[in-house]
């Protein structure tokens, strides 16, 4: 891709979140850090995400952890399951922290659905 189409890649995405935020007020901008989504989504990277009522397999999405190692951390992961009582099977796309986890689908803040990686 060279410089002219990422300029117009990014106008449009840029276009649509701010149409999004300013009529439907569901776009959020995400700043994550780690490597569990590398090499699809890398370290220190500014996202953008809209909030949802339904998520699918596929789905990148961003959750609070509430583990004890990462308190109140926004963590993103890949849906890979979706489960018939309301909780969704996740995992981080790098083949080295790969660890499937389980969280209740209320708990995930939102999809991500574009991200510069820095």
């Amino acid at each position: 891709m060279n410089i002219k189409e990422a300029i117009t890649v990014a106008f449009v995405l840029l276009s649509i979140a701010i149409i999004e935020f300013v009529f439907f007020s569901n776009v959020i901008f995400i700043h994550s850090t780690g490597m569990s989504m590398y090499p699809t989504i890398g370290n220190n990277t500014n996202n953008i995400c809209i909030r949802q009522s339904d998520y699918k397999v596929g789905d990148i999405v961003v959750y609070r952890s509430n583990q004890s190692v990462f308190p109140d951390y926004n963590i993103s992961h890949r849906i890979v399951w979706k489960l018939t009582n309301g909780w969704l099977e996740i995992q981080g796309d790098n083949e080295d922290e790969q660890m499937n986890e389980y969280i209740p689908e209320k708990d995930v803040l939102c999809r991500i659905v574009y991200w510069i990686n820095k």
